[in-house]
């Protein structure tokens, strides 16, 4: 296992043993979280303790509760709050909201009308929902599990193509307007993405950076083979393993939070998300899992095909994220290893 990925693994770790503190977080009132435990238990609160699961530098926060009930036991809940107005950590990130907003998507719409449809297998029940002109905040389901954790991702990807079929429905039905958009949002971010190669390639002698820039047209048609025929639909567009709530019951329950990143594209570029910091063998084991689980006249070679091109397109997206963010020196090293795999992958495809 490379250095880095056992730095992300104990990252994750260590992430999952942060402390809990009594009282709630700061952004959710008493009133809120004891409304959400109520509709859950029928019964009141004694106090609450919380752990945080996430946080961004954009201010979305997810945060376990857990309150103690009057008259004893115990019950626990997921909090997550998104602001409605984001300053942008990165140009790029700027470009995505403007595309994702272009949607009209809220999440809220996606909380308040999956119910009775069969995106809700996917999406963790609702007990609280709050939208504000400051932020949306809502109390759900505290799945009996964590955040999957490395062979956990085979069964996360082995459900992923029935997300993305229910999903599609959901659209249909709910949202016509994004389930028949026909432009995938790479076009429009890839001018800001070459621009901040360019910067790199020159500020700092980036050798991946001029590399892919020296392939920018190939680039951009490894890109299209995405963007064509029935592969596009609507995805979840930021399906990394912190967004994921995982029980290891008959079969794996899969819940997924953070759906304001809703966007066009296909859907390998979730499962490349998914599995972006993952071995080469866990990766296969992961692909195989999510073709498993495709029609049986889909051309699974083309697939594989596919699934590396949305390694390059995720590849090229997180290192432009990282080297136009604030204070992103500090990750360079995340950065370079995410330029190199895009140029790495960029050679083998074409």
């Amino acid at each position: 296992m490379a250095a880095d990925q056992r730095l992300s693994k104990h990252l994750g770790r260590v992430k999952s043993r942060r402390r809990i503190r009594a009282g709630l977080p700061s952004s959710l009132s008493w009133a809120a979280a004891e409304e959400a435990i109520s509709a859950m238990t029928d019964r009141g609160c004694a106090g609450f303790r919380h752990t945080r699961l996430a946080r961004s530098s954009t201010g979305e926060e997810t945060y376990r509760l857990i309150a103690t009930l009057e008259g004893g036991g115990s019950q626990s809940a997921v909090y997550h709050r998104s602001p409605v107005v984001q300053v942008a950590s990165s140009r790029l990130d700027g470009a995505i909201n403007d595309v994702v907003r272009s949607f009209d998507m809220p999440e809220s719409l996606i909380f308040s009308s999956v119910h009775g449809r069969p995106l809700s297998r996917f999406v963790p029940e609702v007990y609280f929902l709050e939208s504000t002109a400051e932020a949306l905040q809502y109390v759900v389901e505290d799945v009996d599990g964590q955040t999957p954790q490395d062979g956990q991702l085979v069964t996360v990807a082995g459900a992923l193509p029935a997300l993305h079929m229910a999903l599609l429905e959901w659209a249909e039905i709910v949202q016509p307007r994004l389930a028949t958009r026909h432009q995938h949002y790479f076009v429009e971010i890839a001018p800001t993405m070459q621009v901040i190669l360019k910067e790199l390639a020159v500020e700092s002698a980036n050798q991946s950076a001029a590399e892919l820039l020296d392939g920018w047209q190939r680039v951009v048609e490894l890109q299209s083979a995405l963007d064509v025929g029935d592969g596009r639909q609507p995805i979840h567009g930021d399906l990394h393993r912190w967004n994921v709530l995982f029980a290891e019951t008959s079969g794996g329950t899969v819940k997924i939070i953070d759906w304001d990143s809703v966007v066009w594209g296909h859907p390998l570029v979730d499962l490349a998300t998914l599995l972006i910091d993952e071995s080469a063998e866990l990766q296969a084991s992961a692909l195989d899992a999510y073709l498993a689980g495709r029609s049986p006249g889909d051309d699974l070679a083309a697939d594989e095909r596919l699934y590396l091109h949305a390694r390059l397109h995720v590849s090229l997206l997180w290192s432009c994220l990282f080297a136009s963010g604030r204070g992103w020196s500090r990750r360079a090293s995340v950065m370079d290893r995410h330029l190199d795999e895009a140029a790495r992958l960029l050679a083998a495809l074409i």
